[in-house]
């Protein structure tokens, strides 16, 4: 069996049990890192918790030096030590508890790989470029108040706004050349664009916050994860007309619905729902977020189960 590996990382400090009793502290850097390295048995099992941004450089290290990478929750991990009754809070400690929960629990848990750390990576540029499209409007609706006595500010914000689109365009071309040099993001990206709807931005921006897309077990649960599956309401024997539940992500749903819109408009099947739907008399929203729904099942069908859509 592969040596079993427990972190406790640090902005500085990396404390690293073998499990059982092997113990060494390094700094977290290049060169400890190195160190590190020298210091594992080849082909380890190596736990860290996702600690901040701390832990993701070790991460990438140790996996493109041949080690099988774990990151968990520290929730999971606190739960876990105060399961075993650990009452004891050292940095040494925290490693071996770490390696101690990947011994009893590595069988039920998903390798890290090279994907979630661009996945995240890409999750922060999508981000980052949304929050530009947030202060671009603050900035419109700010300079309304004053460009009416001096014409001069509206020619000014017009050209901050076109510097902002700009350098938004510029973290969505970032996140879309992180997506193509992974081998299953830029799997995913390409059968997202054979969807209608969805065209390179939407599907940049639908990869950076669906997370992975693998670890839903059906098209259904990563619907409900979008938050875009209807729910009903009933009290007294009277069932109210199905709304939206919103228990998911407000930026996937967001997403979802325009690339309904978009497909709404497609000589396609989603096209065809669309029109259906409209012909049975329901509001244009309840038939965008019955496509949304639709089209959610669809992405995750044609991303971890292609062969389902064809």
């Amino acid at each position: 069996m592969p040596s079993i590996v427990g972190c406790d990382v640090s902005k500085k400090i990396l404390d690293v049990t073998i499990y059982p009793d092997t113990y060494k502290q390094f700094e977290n850097t290049e060169q400890g890192r190195q160190e590190m390295l020298l210091f594992l048995p080849v082909n380890s099992l190596v736990c860290v918790e996702s600690t901040s941004t701390y832990y993701k450089p070790l991460a990438v290290f140790l996996k493109n030096n041949g080690h099988i990478m774990y990151v968990a929750n520290p929730l999971t991990i606190k739960r876990y030590a105060q399961s075993r009754l650990r009452k004891l809070k050292t940095d040494k400690a925290d490693s071996y508890i770490i390696a101690e929960y990947l011994l009893k629990m590595h069988h039920d848990l998903t390798p890290w790989s090279a994907s979630s750390f661009n996945q995240t990576t890409c999750s922060y540029l999508v981000k980052t470029a949304e929050a530009l499209t947030v202060q671009q409007g603050s900035q419109a609706n700010r300079s309304k108040a004053f460009s009416f006595a001096y014409p001069e500010i509206e020619q000014t914000i017009e050209s901050a706004r076109t510097k902002i689109k700009a350098e938004q365009n510029h973290f969505y071309t970032l996140a879309r050349k992180i997506i193509i040099r992974d081998d299953t993001l830029s799997q995913w990206y390409k059968a997202l664009l054979k969807l209608p709807g969805f065209g390179e931005v939407l599907a940049v921006r639908f990869l950076g916050h669906c997370s992975d897309l693998n670890r839903f077990k059906t098209g259904r649960h990563f619907a409900s994860f979008c938050g875009i599956t209807p729910s009903d309401h009933q009290s007294g024997g009277v069932t109210k007309q199905a709304h939206i539940s919103r228990m998911g992500s407000p930026k996937l749903r967001a997403i979802l619905f325009l690339a309904a819109r978009a497909a709404s408009k497609s000589k396609s099947r989603f096209g065809d729902m669309y029109k259906r739907l409209i012909s049975q008399n329901k509001s244009k929203y309840r038939a965008y977020t019955a496509l949304g729904n639709r089209l959610a099942r669809a992405a995750w069908a044609v991303c971890v189960k292609p062969q389902d859509e064809k």
